[in-house]
């Protein structure tokens, strides 16, 4: 049954953007990306290469900050917040 939630898409026009995908059935959400390398679309799902049709077809739309969860990589911090030091706690 298909995910109505999802924004539709055109089957054979690609776009950049951020996804979650599964390699098998049942198993752990893993990321995947579809960007642009020297003027051309490419892809890669957990950091490995791969051909963008895979992503775009099989993969389900997430946002930049979901996609730095699954990979890992925290978000990177506000440059309008300052960060203040202070001491070490006081008991």
């Amino acid at each position: 049954m298909p995910n109505w939630s999802q924004p539709s898409r055109a089957i054979d026009a690609p776009e950049p953007g951020f996804f979650r995908m599964k390699l098998v059935r049942g198993g752990p959400w893993v990321p995947a990306r579809i960007f642009t390398r020297l003027g051309h679309l490419a892809a890669e799902i957990n950091g490995q290469p791969c051909d963008v049709d895979r992503v775009w077809n099989g993969g389900h739309f997430i946002s930049e900050d979901d996609y730095r969860a699954l990979v890992g990589i925290e978000k990177p911090p506000d440059p309008n917040v300052k960060v203040v030091m202070s001491g070490p706690p006081v008991f």
